[in-house]
């Protein structure tokens, strides 16, 4: 009895030493974590069956969207955007669910028609292989085709009751709150040593890589909101050697 209570003795003296032995390494790596940082990139929100029209609101001198669209638009069908500086703690999307992209063509731009030859003398920019026949009829431009139906389509959604419009409200704070301590594939922030008795001495090798989660928002034709949390390594390095 008197053995078996001196083994138990020696073992949890040995623990102990362990622990102290790794301190200063511990106190180091909370240090080193903090020098990484997890940050929101930006937004995406389109349809799944339908086009999404979105309003131009605040969060959009936040958050500037991409892809060469008119920031000064009072609306955006589909948006991506990049957050220039730190995201708000929460932000609101105000939308509606618009038609399929084949009945927007339809409805506002009208036909595109193959030539049987390619028209040789044609202005930069324009497309040789197609006429461009607007809804009511006329043989115009691309660029020509596209404006007419832009102007269209601005009145059509003006006109849109407010019924017609809903918003989706993301908790940035709250998710950032949800992946602190986590790496991207779910890990522990670092690399844990167990010490015994299903106890982990924690992060003596901390992740100094920083994060970055993407809010993408994909919404069906009835209006209903899917939200994907999109959280990776900012770089996406292969075969991390932080994870």
């Amino acid at each position: 009895m008197q053995s078996a209570l001196v083994t138990t003795y020696q073992v949890i003296r040995k623990r102990i030493q362990l622990i102290k032995r790794f301190s200063l390494l511990l106190l180091s790596s909370i240090t080193l974590t903090a020098c990484a940082s997890t940050n929101v990139e930006g937004i995406s929100v389109d349809g799944e069956d339908s086009l999404i029209v979105i309003k131009n609101t605040s969060i959009f001198e936040q958050c500037l969207p991409q892809n060469g669209v008119d920031l000064n638009s009072s609306y955006f069908i589909g948006v991506r955007c990049l957050f220039k500086d730190k995201a708000p703690d929460k932000f609101t999307i105000t939308y509606a669910v618009w038609f399929d992209n084949d009945e927007d063509i339809e409805r506002f731009y009208g036909r595109m028609i193959e030539r049987k030859e390619p028209k040789v003398n044609r202005p930069k920019g324009e497309s040789g292989n197609y006429d461009f026949i607007t809804v009511d009829g006329q043989n115009v431009s691309k660029t020509k085709w596209r404006e007419i139906a832009h102007s269209k389509r601005k009145q059509a959604i003006a006109q849109l009751p407010a019924s017609a419009w809903q918003t989706y409200t993301v908790d940035v704070k709250s998710t950032l709150e949800k992946y602190e301590g986590k790496t991207p594939e779910g890990n522990p922030m670092g690399i844990a040593i167990p010490i015994g008795w299903g106890i982990y001495y924690p992060s003596l090798f901390p992740s100094l890589q920083d994060r970055i989660i993407q809010f993408n928002l994909l919404i069906d034709k009835e209006g209903n909101v899917e939200l994907e949390e999109d959280y990776r390594w900012e770089n996406e390095l292969p075969n991390n050697p932080y994870s």
